[in-house]
This record gives C-alpha cells, sequence and structure tokens, in this order.
C-alpha cells in the first residue's frame, strides 16, 4: 500500500460510493473492566454520533504512511477478521477474542473505547491517463479498527444560568491505534499486508495481538527511522560540511524523482556526491537499516540542527551550506554568516 492508496482512500471516505455497514463497540473503564459493549447499525445512529464515529474510524488512515500509518506484510492471512468480511450480522459474541486480548493489551494504560467497522469502497475504474470513470464493478471490503484513549475531564465551573461546578466527565479522544484489514494496495484488497495504525510501531505489542507479523518486516517509527539515518552517516565518518552536503542532495534528488523512500543506491550517490568515501556502506546499511525503509519525510526534516556539547543550532535545511566548521587560534569554530539584524531573547543588537 502506497501513499496513492492511501490518498485514495481518504478521498473517499467522504464520498457516497464508501459505506459503513456495521460497527462494534467496546468501552473499558479505568480498572479494566467491560462497561459497554454493543453491535451497532449506521442506518439506526443519530447523524451527530455516527459522524464522530466515522472521524474515529478515519482517524486509522488520517496521516501519511511511515509517520503513524505503516502497511506490513504478515505472514499468515487473519481468517477470523475475514470471517467477518463475508458474515452478514454479527454479534457481540464473535469478538470474544478481541475483547479479552484487548483488555490485556490496555491494563494499566486508563480507559480505552474501540470501534471495529466494515466497510465498502465501490472502486472507480480509471482510465490509463487516471481519469476517473463511472463506478466500477470491483468493491473493496475491509475492517477498520479504531482504539482511543479516553480522559477524564479537569474539574472547572460553569454557566448554567448560575456560576456552579461541572460534573465531570470520560472524553474519548482522538485514535491512538488501529490497523486497516485488508490493505488497499494497488486499487484493491491485499490479504497479506495489514495497514498499521501506530505512534510507535517497534513498541506497539497491540497489532501483534492480531497479526503474525515477521520480525524484520515490523515498521519502525518515524523517530526510529530518523535516528537510522543519522547512525548510518556518523558510521561513514563524514565531516560536517560532508553530511550536510549527504541530506542536501538526498533532498534534492528524491524531490526531483518524486521519490517515498531513500534506497542504499541514493545514500551512495549522495556520499559520493560529498567528496566522501563509501567503503563500508553496504555493511552499515544492512546492519543498520536491514529490511526497513527509510522515508523520505521522516529522515529529511525542514530544518538542519547541529549539535555540539552546549549548544544547539537550527537553521533551514536549505541554508545548511552556510555552515562552516573552522579551527581559530586552536580552537573549534562553527561559523554562521549574519546577514541584516542579530536577536538575542527578542532583543535586537546593534551591527
Amino acid at each position: 500500500m502506497n501513499k496513492n492508496d492511501l490518498k485514495e482512500l481518504r478521498k473517499a471516505t467522504s464520498s457516497d460510493i464508501f459505506t459503513l455497514e456495521t460497527l462494534y463497540t467496546l468501552y473499558i473503564d479505568g480498572e479494566n473492566e467491560v462497561r459497554y459493549e454493543e453491535i451497532r447499525n449506521p442506518l439506526q445512529m443519530e447523524e451527530r454520533e455516527l459522524d464522530r464515529h466515522y472521524d474515529i474510524l478515519k482517524q486509522t488512515i488520517s496521516t501519511g504512511i511511515g509517520r503513524n500509518v505503516f502497511p506490513a506484510p504478515v505472514r499468515t492471512q487473519n481468517e477470523e477478521l475475514l470471517g467477518l468480511l463475508n458474515k452478514p450480522e454479527w454479534a457481540v459474541s464473535d469478538f470474544e477474542g478481541f475483547r479479552e486480548a484487548f483488555k490485556s493489551h490496555v491494563f494499566g494504560k486508563g480507559a480505552f473505547y474501540a470501534v471495529i467497522a466494515k466497510i465498502s469502497y465501490s472502486v472507480p475504474a480509471k482510465a490509463k491517463d487516471g481519469t476517473e470513470l463511472e463506478d466500477g464493478e470491483d468493491v473493496f471490503d475491509s475492517i477498520v479498527c479504531s482504539a482511543c484513549p479516553a480522559k477524564l475531564t479537569p474539574q472547572a465551573l460553569g454557566f448554567t444560568g448560575i456560576v456552579e461546578g461541572l460534573t465531570r466527565q470520560w472524553v474519548i479522544g482522538r485514535a491512538s491505534m488501529g490497523f486497516l484489514y485488508p490493505s488497499f494496495d494497488e486499487r484493491a484488497a491485499n490479504y497479506n499486508e495489514v495497514l498499521i495504525k501506530s505512534k510507535d510501531p517497534e513498541q506497539d505489542a497491540f497489532i501483534r495481538l492480531f497479526f503474525d507479523i515477521d520480525e524484520q518486516d515490523q515498521p519502525v517509527g518515524a523517530k526510529t527511522q530518523h535516528r537510522m539515518l543519522g547512525e548510518l552517516l556518523e558510521r561513514m565518518d563524514l565531516g560536517l560540511d560532508e553530511v550536510i552536503s549527504v541530506t542536501e542532495t538526498l533532498a534534492k534528488e528524491t524531490a526531483a524523482d518524486e521519490k517515498e523512500v531513500i534506497e542504499k543506491a541514493d545514500l551512495q550517490y549522495a556520499i559520493s556526491n560529498a567528496g566522501a568515501k563509501t567503503d563500508g556502506l553496504d555493511e552499515a546499511y544492512e546492519e543498520i537499516v536491514g529490511s526497513h525503509e527509510l522515508r523520505v519525510d521522516n529522515t529529511l526534516p525542514s530544518k538542519l540542527k547541529v549539535e555540539s556539547d552546549f549548544c544547539t543550532i537550527t537553521v533551514p535545511a536549505e541554508k545548511g551550506a552556510l555552515l562552516e566548521r573552522r579551527r581559530i587560534d586552536g580552537i573549534e569554530y562553527i561559523l554562521i554568516p549574519v546577514d541584516g539584524a542579530v536577536v538575542v531573547n527578542e532583543a535586537a543588537t546593534r551591527h
């Protein structure tokens, strides 16, 4: 599943060719007790409540791939979920396994609200030039799950004709974890892949409760990808100017080719272009990155951060070449050209 598939599916959720067929809802309180569990029919829900559940489910596919949303291959298809896809009517008893696994996962983490839904999308046919035609005959059916933490509102005063203390309530927040299975891959169902919603997928055991994912295929989050690139460049023993040159070259080349992922060949070209040696890159890449992806959005930020023992310098990434490391009278300095006003703690200084 790539960013175009995800973009199409997100767009479809606001159209009449995307339908929400049935819902399973589960609320677990802070004591890990089931307080609410029910099968809901969207046709019998009030519009405002239905819209809120739509919003919760859409949060599972709401961000770009590689940030909080990750496709991952599964070693075995989830027959239980596939059975739900083909079952015309759901019952609470169908979710006994999910309920117990979910209770175990959120134990000690506070209250949670989970929603599982069957969705159906009539995939429009497309011409060779990408122009969307009338609705096609293909229908994408999938199970989407969103799990949201619930928080108790703080004590507060309110006006209800008089000023008085308001009753505290448990408010359901945004989805923090979930999945879409099967995934929407090349505009069709892929039963060998799941789309994961997680802030920290390598540490999140939630998805492994339901899917058999090989350890080497387990997605890694944005922070880990950023750290991987940093470790890789450090292993290549590059200087300040060379690291800046590599990041600039990677940004330019991936943008020009509209690439989503930095590959080893891209790194080899960028390091060579900086005038540095690429000896040991193959071994370092295999050890640090392995089968994982280095996504452009996660590894090439818009700002360049340079840190020393006692200070941090942040500049726009495209201005990185202006930084210079120089030894003056035996002391190492990082030099920054100054053009215009210099402001310290909001105080403009004189030239």
